[in-house]
């Protein structure tokens, strides 16, 4: 199945598929794709399901490419580990049921990716807490993911 399949047969949030990485916006700039051609399009997950779930702890994005999906939160990163955990329960709660076509398809490295605004400050404990939850910080995405 490919990304804009799964997005499609997603009622939640088919409406919001956009080709590229358009639904990035100006964070657009944070994702590089080795082949442009190979990016399928995108989602903004946080403001399509906000009417949904208003005081749910949103991800950001879902993102195709080759046939996979990548799931990125940009957000600032100095003392914010507990509220990007807080996101990715989010998220994989939601895979787990509206978003199980994305789930299927979700890279094989299986990790999610913050990609942090500013200045990154943390530590020790922190960074196992992200490692543990399969959250890779990185100043910008490149598809294919090959951590």
């Amino acid at each position: 199945m490919s990304f804009r399949n799964a997005v499609l047969g997603t009622p939640s949030i088919a409406a919001s598929y956009q080709n590229g990485l358009r639904a990035l916006g100006a964070y657009s700039a944070k994702i590089a794709p080795a082949n442009t051609r190979k990016c399928e399009g995108s989602v903004d997950l946080d403001a399509c399901l906000r009417a949904g779930d208003p005081q749910g702890s949103r991800w950001d994005y879902a993102i195709g490419y080759e046939g996979l999906a990548y799931f990125a939160e940009v957000h600032s990163a100095s003392g914010q580990v507990s509220k990007v955990i807080d996101k990715v329960n989010w998220l994989r709660n939601w895979l787990r049921n509206d978003g199980a076509r994305l789930a299927a398809i979700h890279y094989p490295g299986g990790n999610f990716h913050w990609i942090p605004i500013g200045g990154v400050n943390i530590l020790g404990k922190e960074r196992l807490r992200l490692a543990q939850n399969k959250i890779v910080i990185k100043s910008r995405l490149s598809l294919p993911a090959n951590e």
